[in-house]
């Protein structure tokens, strides 16, 4: 049952990591493109960027509320994400010790494996 309410407040907290910038990039794009790592910026027009990680976030954050196992391939994806994303954003402390939190609770999120109780 502990592993049960565990898996689940993971669950919760890796979607709401997910959902709120995806949410927030289409209410004040501005303020998100400025966060977005120069190396990807120079590769992609910000605004662009910020559109496909919406996507990417929305599509993730659905998939870990939804399936009764995320697996591993989906926890393993949105770990490197989380540690890519902090070694990209090393320039702003706050960004890389969230993408850090959060991708160490997905990886313990494959470690935990189905919410069934």
């Amino acid at each position: 049952m502990r592993i049960f309410i565990g898996t689940i407040l993971l669950r919760l907290g890796i979607a709401f990591a997910l959902l709120y910038p995806a949410v927030m990039s289409f209410v004040n794009p501005d303020k998100w493109t400025a966060l977005l790592p120069p190396v990807l910026t120079a590769l992609i027009a910000p605004k662009n960027l910020l559109m496909i990680l919406a996507g990417y976030n929305l599509l993730f954050a659905i998939l870990i509320l939804v399936k009764p196992d995320p697996g591993w391939a989906i926890c393993g994806i949105l770990f490197v994400t989380f540690i890519a994303l902090a070694v990209l954003g090393y320039r702003d402390l706050d960004l890389v010790y969230q993408n850090i939190s959060v991708g160490l609770a997905t990886l313990a999120l494959g470690l935990f494996g189905k919410t069934r109780g």
